[in-house]
């Protein structure tokens, strides 16, 4: 992947140059390398003939679905804040709040990038100059990797009241970040469906049986990071 830059950090160049930029680095590229822009979620560069898809900053996934849904092409979001203590606001989310946003982003396809400004005893921070990663949204990024790699590539995204992909019929994946439900209904073609209610931050995944079409119901803990997935089974 090739990144033209960030316009951010050289003001003095222009919308204009930027896209001549793109324009020349893909016509340069014998390996025809995916090629993107770091610009706010709003900004008019992302879809520019040259940049195959976009790099966004901006406050959480939902702020950058919102702004970039109307848009086909992929969105990764380099920036939106990192798990560290440091006195600016953008470098000391909880890694709470962390989990939260890559969920979000993955489930609303926006995929999140993971940063972490914790200042070690020689005063260096894993995102400025690498080393361990010292969180703890790590390994409960780990777990959404486990279920990431299980969603059916046809799944597609669905607007309601809490982000979810889906196959009709076959596979759901629904994240209630803030919500506390105390559950959730489902209407579903009919057959059967394993039910499993995972909780993002204990890094549980817990069976709830098999349930039958057309309406599958699902009963919750009440707390915050609950994610629910229904499987088609024979």
């Amino acid at each position: 992947m090739v990144a033209v830059g960030r316009p951010s950090l050289l003001p003095g160049i222009s919308e204009h140059d930027w896209v001549r930029l793109a324009n020349l680095v893909a016509e340069e590229d014998p390996g025809h390398h995916p090629l993107s822009i770091t610009v706010p979620a709003g900004s008019p560069l992302l879809w520019r003939r040259g940049f195959t898809h976009g790099s966004v900053t901006a406050r959480s996934p939902r702020d950058a679905w919102v702004q970039t849904r109307d848009h086909h092409r992929p969105v990764a979001m380099d920036m939106c804040g990192y798990e560290g203590d440091a006195p600016d606001p953008w470098l000391s989310l909880t890694p709470q709040e962390v989990v939260t946003h890559a969920w979000d982003g993955a489930v609303r396809r926006r995929c999140v990038t993971h940063g972490e400004w914790y200042v070690d005893e020689d005063g260096l921070t894993w995102s400025q100059n690498g080393g361990t990663l010292v969180g703890e949204a790590v390994p409960r990024l780990g777990l959404l990797r486990q279920v990431l790699v299980a969603i059916p590539e046809e799944a597609r995204y669905r607007d309601r009241d809490a982000p979810m992909l889906k196959v009709p019929g076959e596979f759901y994946l629904e994240f209630c970040g803030e919500h506390r439900f105390p559950q959730r209904e489902y209407d579903v073609p009919e057959g059967r469906y394993e039910v499993e209610v995972i909780d993002t931050w204990g890094m549980t995944v817990t069976p709830h049986g098999v349930q039958e079409g057309p309406v599958v119901t699902v009963p919750l803990p009440g707390v915050v990071g609950q994610a629910i997935r229904l499987r088609r089974v024979p």
